[in-house]
């Protein structure tokens, strides 16, 4: 089995990648609905969360952790290594290398949340490959909470993104990274807001195929195919949202307590 974990929703768009390379795999994911959206969270209970769902994990037989969440990875995973060394973590980072890579204006923009936006990785990240560049970080408050809410397009999204997404904001960029596994479901209402000049860029498939990876590597062998989300929220949206986002019917959802 393959655990997954997000504050909420957003790693599904991890997940719905990593069934497309890994379908005969068990996979179990957790969304920590009731907390959502850990962007503002303090680093101490991001981390301390991160790490009861990961024991939560493999007390169901996880043999590999995705942490499917770019707030947590940036504040959390080197505790999930360090605590839990024979365990193999894949992490979601922003696509920052690609960006500062792909530009020809030499100017990125990061939409992500403030947890992500201060956390030490994330900036090493761009120490690391954009150094040279102009890159602007554009918090994006209320966007994960609309997601949560089922809002993927239309006004109410969209206007949303407008005001977020501005001229000023984007300060000329010719990348816009997704700092934030929530954003994916929404790619093309951003796609909207900001035209085609602009290269959108998801890291999903790319964390897919790490994990593909990471399962050579280990040997972890297949399963049934068998799905399993719990949610420590409300089970009845989440069962919907999620049967929306995967576009898998009849999807195995439980309610998970968790302290």
């Amino acid at each position: 089995m393959i655990g997954f974990f997000d504050s909420g929703l957003g790693g599904l768009s991890i997940l719905k990648e990593a069934v497309k390379l890994l379908p005969d795999h068990d996979f179990a994911y957790i969304g920590d609905e009731v907390n959502c959206p850990w962007g503002d969270k303090p680093r101490e209970f991001i981390i301390e969360r991160s790490i009861l769902i990961t024991e939560k994990l493999l007390s169901m037989g996880s043999k590999a952790i995705v942490v499917a969440c770019n707030t947590a990875t940036v504040n959390a995973i080197s505790c999930l290594r360090e605590k839990f060394a024979s365990v193999p973590f894949v992490g979601v980072e922003p696509g920052v290398k690609p960006a500062a890579t792909n530009t020809n204006t030499g100017k990125i923009a990061i939409l992500a949340t403030k947890a992500t936006s201060l956390g030490s990785r994330f900036l090493e990240l761009v120490n690391l490959f954009a150094s040279d560049k102009d890159v602007k970080i554009i918090p994006a408050p209320d966007l994960v909470e609309l997601i949560e809410q089922g809002q993927l397009e239309g006004d109410k999204i969209e206007s949303l993104l407008t005001e977020i997404l501005t001229k000023e904001s984007l300060n000329g960029a010719d990348q816009l990274v997704l700092g934030c596994t929530h954003y994916p479901f929404v790619i093309h209402a951003i796609r909207k807001v900001v035209g085609d000049r602009i290269q959108i860029i998801d890291t999903a498939p790319a964390v897919a195929r790490q994990l593909e990876r990471i399962v050579t590597q280990f040997s972890i062998k297949h399963g049934q195919g068998d799905i399993r989300l719990y949610t420590s929220g409300n089970f009845q949206k989440f069962y919907e949202l999620a049967t929306r986002l995967l576009g898998i019917e009849q999807l195995k959802v439980e309610s998970i307590l968790l302290p």
